[in-house]
């Protein structure tokens, strides 16, 4: 059964989001890749968590990944 309820259009919806990405390490760098090529189809911002070194970020500023975060740049801190 199809109903015609809605009107929502799927791709208004997921350029509304920004996706967030985190442990990218586990997956692989063609998994990460084509992630992030998706993302940036879907005109997505991206936003990259878990960059550990340099090899990494390299690669994830080369698809244009919008925003980083990471032990390469800083380690946690406790709040005082």
């Amino acid at each position: 059964m199809h109903s015609n309820n809605t009107n929502i259009d799927v791709t208004d919806w997921f350029k509304a989001i920004t996706h967030k990405i985190d442990k990218l390490g586990l997956l692989g760098d063609k998994i990460t890749t084509e992630l992030i090529q998706f993302c940036k189809a879907m005109e997505l911002e991206v936003v990259v968590e878990y960059i550990e070194n340099k090899k990494t970020f390299e690669l994830l500023k080369s698809l244009n990944v919008d925003y980083f975060q990471g032990y390469y740049f800083h380690k946690p801190e406790l709040l005082n």
